[in-house]
């Protein structure tokens, strides 16, 4: 449910079923549809959006010369802001793209030796500090585009204080990455079709000339007969090919797995180090906690990460969505239970 902040806010993106163009953002939990994100099919310009999936509010877009721009922008309504989200990919290196929210650098960038993307708050030579996990989906599931996680317990870290905007940027520029790689398999698609229609009518103007052909190769065949010889060795060889090409596909195959296993090694002790932290943090938040009888519920906003930043800033009461009513009335369940 949309406002209601845990330690892990789990996402997955989902084609419609009613529409392919339209893109669901669901709950993970609970497949819930949270957002919308709809393509605008203008061919001389990108243009993408995140909606609320019942009002089709506008809530954040990115747009672009095209999809796969290497500079777009990222627009955030009520309070606007606007970003430059740039793809600062290498020659030889990983995917990376880049982005600024409130002052500090937040840099998505594909895992070593993985298909998966990881976003972290980047800050001098420090190893960063990471706020976001986005999983492709296997090729055998073609509704499911990917999952994305949100780490809000690392953000307890990171000074910010509008966490919902951060989190409608982190969704839209996957969004926008996913749209540059549909667009590239599908013009990798259209040139592959017209390279088969060339080569079926070169293949149909060479079999005029295959009558012709016969006839010397039945003048020649005689001549393959003595060579009869000098093609045994040549078998020898193609034979010894192949075993080569056999060994270094195992050796490879060895080295891939050898690879894997220390990436899930890796993999494994980070999600450690993570849950051993967010326990921290939790036990660190639970000593702190005192109870509020005065408590005011009439002057809690909805929807909102950061209650002493929103009395200091009042636009930030605007970005709402229509869920936020119903998470406000399980937010007070969950506290008289608690309390009782």
């Amino acid at each position: 449910m949309v406002g209601e902040i845990q330690d892990n806010n789990e996402y997955i993106y989902v084609r419609s079923s009613e529409d392919k163009d339209i893109i669901e953002v669901q709950d993970f939990n609970t497949q819930e549809i949270l957002y919308k994100k709809m393509r605008q099919k203008d061919p001389a310009a990108y243009c993408s959006q995140l909606v609320d999936p019942i009002s089709e509010v506008l809530l954040a877009e990115s747009k672009g010369k095209s999809s796969k721009d290497k500079s777009k922008k990222i627009l955030l309504y009520q309070p606007d802001v606007s970003i430059d989200f740039k793809d600062t990919t290498g020659l030889l290196g990983p995917l990376e793209f880049k982005f600024t929210w409130e002052g500090e650098i937040y840099l998505w960038k594909k895992r070593f030796l993985s298909k998966e993307m990881e976003c972290k708050m980047v800050h001098g030579d420090d190893p960063g500090i990471r706020v976001a996990l986005f999983r492709p989906a296997s090729n055998s599931k073609k509704t499911s585009l990917g999952k994305m996680t949100i780490r809000y317990y690392n953000m307890k870290r990171i000074p910010v204080n509008d966490k919902r905007g951060l989190e409608f940027v982190l969704l839209i520029s996957i969004l926008s990455f996913l749209d540059k790689i549909e667009d590239e398999n599908s013009q990798r698609k259209k040139s592959s079709e017209a390279n088969t229609t060339t080569t079926v009518i070169a293949n149909g103007q060479g079999a005029e000339h295959l009558n012709n052909n016969n006839n010397n190769n039945n003048n020649n065949r005689n001549l393959d007969e003595t060579s009869s010889g000098s093609g045994d060795n040549s078998d020898k060889n193609k034979n010894k090919s192949k075993e080569k090409k056999i060994k270094k596909a195992a050796a490879e195959k060895r080295l891939e797995e050898v690879t894997r296993q220390q990436v899930q090694l890796e993999r494994l002790k980070q999600v450690a180090e993570d849950e051993e932290l967010a326990r921290k943090l939790a036990i660190e938040e639970r000593n702190n906690f005192t109870r509020r009888d005065d408590y005011n519920r009439s002057n809690n906003r909805n929807n909102n990460y950061s209650d002493n930043y929103s009395k200091n800033n009042e636009k930030l009461r605007h970005r709402n969505t229509y869920h936020d009513s119903t998470t406000s009335q399980r937010t007070k369940k969950k506290q008289k239970e608690f309390y009782d």
